[in-house]
């Protein structure tokens, strides 16, 4: 092959490539600031506040973030390992408490902490109904739920829209943590189980009878990632 047309070639591929990346980065959803909204994160600090209109959930989600105290000074280069907690409406300040805590006497490192709110009421649904169908994977019923809920969907939302966009706008990278209570500790066990983006998991008070015990039979026959719960 003749020298110029490989370059040509090469040049169309690199062009091309170039083209997909940027229409890639272009569908996905961003961060946005939610001005006005405060949100308390722990001993006297607050979160910043943000919004994302997710399409894979086809709603828009309140999302809260908390930055370790050294991440304004920090090198450009360094990442922080990212916090997802479900229910961050209420869980934000004391999972912030503990983390703060930990880090300052080196039991844990530094983490961007990604509190996801709850959204309420929604069409037919009350707005504990619309947490139970987000928390609850599909298969499983919840409060008299029925078996097609959106637990499935809402991990999604977080692996393929939250996640990216926070790495994006927050230098965050692996290691990624997922803390979830009660039903949102369901969801944490069962992504234990079928999500290996997570390095760790911390399912608080999550109740496993449901459905004749079923978060644990279809945790033990789902393929085992290597991560500490």
């Amino acid at each position: 092959m003749r020298p110029f047309k490989l370059f040509r070639i090469s040049y169309i591929l690199l062009v091309t490539g170039i083209a997909g990346a940027q229409s890639l980065q272009a569908q996905q959803p961003a961060l946005v600031a939610d001005q006005g909204r405060t949100v308390s994160a722990s001993r006297g600090g607050a979160a910043q506040t943000f919004q994302i209109a997710s399409a894979i959930l086809k709603e828009t989600r309140k999302i809260s973030i908390v930055l370790p105290p050294s991440f304004s000074q920090s090198a450009p280069e360094r990442r922080y390992p990212m916090m997802i907690v479900t229910d961050g409406d209420f869980l934000l300040a004391p999972v912030a408490a503990v983390s703060d805590e930990l880090s300052r006497n080196g039991q844990m490192p530094e983490m961007v902490i990604v509190a996801i709110e709850n959204f309420g009421a929604t069409g037919s649904l009350s707005g504990d109904e619309k947490r139970v169908y987000d928390l609850t994977p599909p298969g499983l019923s919840v409060g008299g739920s029925d078996l097609n809920q959106g637990g499935d969907r809402f991990l999604d939302f977080i692996e393929k829209e939250l996640i990216p966009a926070v790495d994006l706008k927050f230098r965050t990278a692996a290691p990624r943590v997922f803390v979830g209570f009660s039903s949102g500790g369901i969801l944490a066990t069962y992504a234990a189980a079928t999500r290996p983006l997570y390095n760790a998991v911390v399912s608080l008070d999550g109740p496993t009878q449901f459905g004749d015990n079923w978060i644990v039979k279809n945790s033990w026959r789902a393929p085992q990632p290597n991560r500490r719960r």
